[in-house]
């Protein structure tokens, strides 16, 4: 069953609009002050799903009032955290990646009711497109389809410099979702919604 959040989004795109992304997670987690030797390896934000379940959800919270169209959970590295359970990196107990993978959409969710916007936004899965073992897919799906998020968002993206930019893509290339990655703070998202707008 496709969410009306999900629906949402369709119908910015059925009235020519722009879907606007949220930025990047992981960078804005050290911004707010998520420990950087903490984000260890390339787990990024995920690792704040098992120490800092506040700062990822006050994460969203910010990209919820910039006006972000959709809020991506902290799972972009969701692939490395067995092994990093398996190496003592963090602490599987409690559910392991897979209670984590639920907490993450669950997180974003309690972001956005915080806000109480008119057109809440939907909530993407963030997985990287980094090759990984078949098995592990099996289960990633499995857990994703558990979490019940609206979309899955296939990662890794370009940064959009600014909101003029945004504006040349949208009118000259087509673009139909502009958002950011690692540096692009909830600023930068507000500028680009004032834009579009």
């Amino acid at each position: 069953m496709t969410s009306s959040a999900y629906r949402r989004l369709r119908s910015i795109w059925a009235a020519d609009g722009v879907v606007v992304l949220d930025g990047g997670v992981g960078s804005e987690l050290e911004r707010i002050g998520f420990p950087r030797n903490r984000n260890v390896g390339d787990l990024w934000g995920t690792v704040a799903l098992y120490e800092a379940p506040d700062l990822a959800r006050e994460v969203g919270s910010r990209y919820v009032r910039a006006g972000a169209d959709v809020i991506t959970t902290h799972t972009w590295r969701i692939d490395g955290i067995p092994a990093a359970e398996r190496a003592g990196l963090v602490d599987p107990t409690g559910g392991g990646w897979r209670e984590k993978s639920r907490l993450a959409v669950e997180l974003a969710r309690e972001a956005i009711a915080r806000e109480a916007r008119d057109a809440p936004p939907a909530v993407a899965f963030s997985v990287w497109t980094e090759p990984a073992e078949t098995a592990f897919l099996e289960d990633l799906a499995e857990a994703i389809v558990d979490a019940e998020p609206d979309l899955i968002l296939a990662e890794t993206t370009e940064t959009i410099a600014d909101a003029e930019e945004a504006l040349q893509w949208r009118d000259v290339e087509g673009a139909r979702i502009i958002g950011g990655c690692c540096g692009t703070t909830p600023e930068h998202i507000a500028a680009v919604v004032a834009v579009l707008a």
